[in-house]
């Protein structure tokens, strides 16, 4: 891929011949995001919930089944390695794509959640409902691009990454930034399920406490944030009526999607 050749095409990130920090469905590489972080079959369709999109030209709406993450963040990769000039030529022969497997985690978000549980005019809402099949992953717009939220995390940790190439060109020569890469990517994989699981029993065991008792913690394994930076969020009503509904919409609406 020629340098700039794809800024010409996508709104954002960036490359510089064969590395690749560019979101792309499929990407010049060619790499299909999406497909590369499909949730299983059981992520159904009724757990979907519309997002509205306003363009200058026209507004549209689509069916959101889940959020494609890039585990590395676009902006973090893109601003820390691809347009770092003292690290220019590592990254020049470095194989790697933004939107390869070992980069790409299927999440939910907060809309799936609350449609999940919440059920307009559910007759049921004493039940104590099933889990998710989406339980224990952190929401994708809860805390990903706040203050100290988990782009900010990344970003830190590409720039420290950077800091050691400079420092040492000789051991990230050939695939060796490549599999490094791949490693974090994998660590942050691991870092985000163990926040959606392991903090208040999980984000389906932390969902009951909050229907009990709104006053709890109960949002902390919802965030994509460390425990000492996530934000907190007041407990949604259970049953769905005219009011809850217009904010679901404002909701799904003001989402902007993205790695």
């Amino acid at each position: 891929m020629a340098d700039g050749e794809g800024e010409k095409k996508h709104k954002r990130g960036s490359s510089k011949e064969k590395f690749c920090a560019i979101p792309g469905q499929p990407c010049d590489c060619p790499n299909n995001y999406r497909d590369n972080c499909k949730p299983p079959d059981n992520w159904k369709p009724e757990f979907d919930f519309t997002r509205k999109i306003w363009r200058a030209l026209k507004t549209y709406t689509f069916d959101k089944t889940y959020e494609a993450h890039h585990l590395l963040c676009v902006s973090s990769v893109s601003t820390t390695l691809v347009e770092n000039d003292n690290i220019d030529s590592i990254i020049r022969e470095t194989e790697w794509c933004i939107n390869n497997k070992d980069n790409m985690f299927g999440m939910p978000l907060w809309g799936h959640t609350v449609k999940y549980y919440c059920g307009i005019g559910s007759a049921a809402a004493d039940i104590e409902p099933a889990a998710p099949p989406f339980a224990n992953i952190p929401q994708h717009d809860w805390d990903h691009n706040s203050a100290l939220g988990y782009t900010q995390e990344v970003t830190k940790a590409m720039k420290g990454l950077a800091g050691k190439i400079e420092k040492s060109e000789h051991d990230f020569k050939g695939n060796a930034l490549q599999g490094k890469l791949n490693t974090i990517a994998q660590r942050y994989m691991t870092i985000l399920k163990n926040r959606g699981s392991s903090r208040n029993g999980g984000t389906h065991n932390a969902w009951l406490q909050g229907r009990k008792d709104p006053d709890l913690r109960w949002y902390e394994p919802f965030s994509m944030a460390s425990t000492g930076n996530l934000t907190a969020k007041g407990f949604p009503v259970r049953d769905f009526n005219e009011k809850v509904i217009a904010w679901i919409d404002r909701l799904a609406s003001a989402i902007s999607g993205g790695g």
